[in-house]
């Protein structure tokens, strides 16, 4: 708040003040987000430890693991629905919040809503097991939140515009 009160052009557009980070959590969510779901790394911790599981069995060095400890190592992990609706939230709001200061922030939003799209159908066709049951709330409460992004809109639209602008000591 004091940077914004007193300093408020390097408040939002410095080194290290609001735009870069606006930056660094764009394209953290357009590169990195569905490049952790696609690629999920404790799979391929998993895969690796069924790869060791076969190779010990068909040797016959460990004969002493039971059908339980066999179906724990190769069954798929879950597939978590609220995960997917979090996924699609996260940049929606992003984009939305830094739109006053980041106008390319839409298309950084839209090109990440499109890659986690991928990234979750592959990773709920190729690396899950079936999902778990939800109650529809959950849909209802993510259409409610999208349903408050023109407010958060005109919130961020004043916090991050107005307000500099009017506390500008040269401007009063």
């Amino acid at each position: 708040m004091h940077l914004i009160l007193y300093s408020p052009n390097s408040a939002v557009y410095a080194k290290g003040a609001l735009m870069p980070d606006a930056w660094f959590m764009m394209l953290w969510q357009v590169v990195l987000s569905p490049l952790l779901v696609a690629f999920d790394p404790a799979y391929f911790m998993k895969a690796y430890k069924r790869s060791s599981l076969r190779k010990s069995l068909t040797s016959g060095e460990n004969s002493t693991l039971t059908q339980e400890d066999c179906n724990k190592a190769f069954e798929n992990p879950e597939f978590e629905p609220a995960f997917a609706y979090a996924a699609i939230c996260r940049p929606l709001f992003s984009m939305v919040f830094f739109q006053p200061i980041l106008p390319l922030g839409c298309l950084l939003g839209i090109v990440s809503l499109v890659l986690s799209l991928f990234a979750w159908k592959y990773k709920f066709t190729a690396h899950s097991k079936l999902p778990i049951s939800i109650s529809s709330n959950i849909a209802f409460v993510t259409i409610y939140l999208i349903n408050l992004l023109p407010f958060v809109y005109a919130v961020t639209s004043v916090y991050l515009l107005a307000i500099p602008v009017y506390f500008r000591q040269d401007l009063l």
